[in-house]
C-alpha cells in the first residue's frame, strides 16, 4: 500500500468487511509519518459510530513504542461534521467545525473511512481541499453501505467518484483478498452482499 500511495498520491481501498482496511491504512500512515520525520500530520475522517475503534487502533499502534515513534500526536481524528483534535492532555476534544480541519494544518495524508456512505458533495469537499503533496486513502466496503440515500441508488456516489477518477495518474485502487474478521462474519457478508 505504501509504494502505491507514494507513486499515485494515494489510493482507494474498497473491499468487503473484515479485510483489515483500518490496520492497512494505519500501517501506511505510520510509515508515512516516520519517513517524513513526523513533519506531515495525518487527518482521519470517520463516522461517529466507529471513532472509538480508530482511537483504540491508534493506541494499539503506539503500544510499546518509544515516544519518538508514537503516531498519536500527529493524527487529527475527525467525524463528518465535527473536527476532533488532541488537546495537551492527549484526550480527543470536539471543535464542531469540519471545514477548519483543512485550514489548521497542511496534512501530508488524509484517510477517509466508510467512504461508501458519503455523497458526492462530501467526497468532493474533502478531495478538493487537499494540499498539493497530500496523500489520500479512501476506505470502503460496497457490501456495507449503511446510508439509506446511497442504498437506494443504482450506483453509490463512492463508486461514481472512483469511476470518475480511475484514469487519473494520481489514483490507484488496492484490493484486499483475505478476511481478518471471523469466518462467520466473512460468510455472512458473502451471503448477504446482494440484498438491499
Amino acid at each position: 500500500g505504501f509504494s502505491i500511495m507514494k507513486q499515485h498520491h494515494g489510493f482507494i481501498l474498497a473491499d468487503v468487511v473484515g479485510l483489515g482496511k483500518t490496520f492497512t491504512a494505519l500501517m501506511v500512515a505510520k510509515r508515512h509519518l516516520l519517513e517524513t520525520g513526523l513533519k506531515n500530520p495525518v487527518l482521519i475522517i470517520t463516522p461517529p459510530a466507529i471513532k472509538q475503534s480508530w482511537i483504540d487502533s491508534i493506541e494499539y499502534f503506539d503500544k510499546g513504542e518509544v515516544s519518538e515513534k508514537k503516531i498519536h500526536p500527529f493524527i487529527t481524528l475527525t467525524t463528518i461534521g465535527c473536527i476532533d483534535d488532541v488537546n495537551e492532555t492527549g484526550e480527543y476534544i470536539a471543535e464542531n467545525d469540519f471545514d477548519s480541519a483543512f485550514k489548521k494544518k497542511e496534512y501530508g495524508m488524509i484517510i477517509v473511512d466508510e467512504a461508501q456512505n458519503l455523497d458526492v458533495v462530501t467526497l468532493k469537499t474533502i478531495l478538493t481541499r487537499i494540499g498539493e503533496y497530500c496523500k489520500v486513502i479512501l476506505l470502503g466496503s460496497l457490501n456495507q453501505i449503511d446510508d439509506k440515500k446511497q442504498i437506494k441508488k443504482e450506483k453509490c456516489d463512492f463508486v461514481k467518484v472512483m469511476e470518475a477518477l480511475q484514469d487519473c495518474s494520481f489514483v490507484k485502487t488496492a484490493e484486499l483478498v483475505q478476511s481478518k474478521r471471523s469466518a462467520i462474519c466473512a460468510e455472512i457478508d458473502e451471503k448477504l452482499k446482494d440484498l438491499k
